[in-house]
């Protein structure tokens, strides 16, 4: 975890170099389908035509393609989101631009992550994504539902929901083919991809079992509920990616 000192100083120089890269001349030129593209393609999880890398050149195409959509979901922020949103985008980014240098860049993580997703190849990554879906349908859920003021904290506990059902399912997958290590492997680096994030934004709900003991009953049954089954709610995706649902909840409170 980043120390809060280097946190709080990555922030102050995020506003600044927002501010200064949009400047006034430099208009948004992006829209929401091209940032909702580009988040699609930050993880293996996303989209079922994802490159799943076991060798070095397909981890090199998985991390360009990474970190290209990194880089443009980020001129996205800076240019066309307005400031509450660009903020907590910023921190999440943060954490996710560092776990992904880690797995492309660095001899170690390049290895564990390979060694990882050779359950992905060989068992598909099905099961995941069905996460990945019925976050987004939580997500609308919350968007349509829940008073304004109380959907960012019920976002957070959908976001501790689809972490716990990935590593959940992960293990299913994985436990017989690459080891318990793997699910271990994704609950970690889930968590250091939104601990920041969390921190910043989640007030007590720091966790599923805070989620599951202090929000509001009957909201986390239903979400509970569509995230077994989002048929439940007739759920059909508009984006691509989650992460496109969730700037639309935040972008409320600017």
């Amino acid at each position: 975890m980043v120390p809060k000192i280097s946190l709080f100083l990555f922030l102050i120089q995020s506003n600044l170099v927002f501010n200064v890269w949009a400047a006034p001349s430099e208009k948004c030129s992006q829209t929401e389908a091209d940032f909702d593209e580009c988040a699609s393609r930050m993880s293996v999880f996303d989209r079922d035509d994802a490159i799943i890398p076991t060798n070095d050149a397909e981890l090199d195409e998985f991390c360009k393609l990474a970190l290209d959509s990194l880089k443009c979901a980020r001129s996205y922020a800076r240019r066309c989101m307005s400031e509450f949103p660009k903020t907590v985008y910023g921190i999440y980014q943060y954490d996710v631009k560092r776990e992904i240098k880690k797995r492309c860049q660095s001899k170690e993580g390049r290895e564990e992550y390979m060694k990882h997703m050779k359950c992905g190849k060989e068992k598909g990554l099905a099961q995941q994504r069905k996460c990945i879906h019925n976050f987004d349908a939580q997500l609308e859920w919350i968007f349509m539902n829940i008073p304004k003021e109380q959907q960012v904290l019920v976002t957070c506990c959908a976001i501790h929901y689809v972490h716990r059902c990935i590593v959940n399912e992960t293990s299913k997958l994985c436990d017989s083919v690459t080891g318990p290590t793997t699910a271990g492997y994704f609950d970690k680096t889930i968590g250091a991809s939104i601990s920041e994030g969390v921190d910043y934004s989640c007030g007590k709900y720091k966790s599923y079992d805070d989620c599951a003991t202090h929000l509001d009953p009957k909201i986390w049954q239903n979400m509970v509920a569509i995230g077994e089954d989002p048929a439940k709610i007739n759920f059909k995706p508009k984006n691509k990616s989650p992460i496109t649902t969730i700037v639309k909840i935040y972008s409320q409170f600017s």
